[in-house]
């Protein structure tokens, strides 16, 4: 079943909110800005990169490690019958127009369509639902998607209503959101952030894999904002 989960690589975890944290503290610990390197020119840059891109990088390096040695460990000690179940689910589009079904490796050709029309190169599946794989309240789950679809709104992020759907019927329909956009990290960070343990992201290639994001516990790793 490991074949179907997905351990991103350093590439990937551009955007997660760890690693953009870390960014800010370094360049802060050198007397710099996120702002003050968005306004230099190429000359400037280089020079930057040239005296402090070397410290920068290893810093990086070493926190986007932790990150997947933890993905790691979580995927050594994961529920093989979670696992089984997130491969039993039907991840189903069903919103302006849009009527497709997502399964777990298997290359989606109705979602390369998709990626080609709004320019657009990746895909997250996620919902709010049930924080922890822990079933509470409808009243609760409804407030908790709410807020991710608020979150998402804010940020005029592309997403299309579906839900997750077991196909053996054991779970209730997780009513879901297929985000196209994102990197592996902002999708990571997206799903820390809601409490899930798992979230379904397709990159270029539209097939759609499980990433491990730890629930609440993972919070603390995804969202640390003391650094060592």
């Amino acid at each position: 079943m490991d074949d179907f989960c997905y351990i991103p690589t350093f590439e990937d975890l551009r955007g997660h909110p760890r690693i953009k944290a870390a960014y800010k503290d370094v360049l802060n610990r050198y007397g710099y800005s996120v702002e003050d390197i968005e306004l230099m020119n190429d000359d400037q840059l280089d020079a930057f990169r040239h005296g402090l891109g070397r410290n920068i990088g290893m810093r990086l390096s070493h926190e986007k490690q932790l990150i997947i040695n933890s993905i790691q460990n979580d995927l050594a000690g994961f529920s093989k019958q979670l696992l089984n179940d997130y491969l039993q689910t039907d991840y189903i589009v069903n919103d302006r127009g849009q009527q497709f079904v997502l399964n777990i490796g298997k290359k989606s050709e109705t979602l390369l369509e998709l990626y080609r029309f709004n320019k657009l190169a990746t895909c997250t599946f996620i919902t709010a639902y049930n924080p922890d794989g822990q079933l509470v309240t409808e009243k609760a789950n409804q407030e908790y998607q709410q807020q991710l679809i608020s979150y998402l709104d804010t940020r005029e992020t592309l997403y299309f209503n579906g839900e997750g759907k077991d196909r053996d019927s054991q779970w209730p329909a997780e009513p879901s959101l297929c985000v196209l956009g994102l990197t592996c990290g902002e999708a990571i960070g997206l799903a820390s952030q809601f409490g899930q343990l798992a979230i379904v992201w397709a990159s270029e290639n539209a097939i759609p894999k499980i990433i491990l994001t730890g629930g609440v516990e993972g919070q603390g790793l995804h969202f640390l904002e003391k650094f060592v």
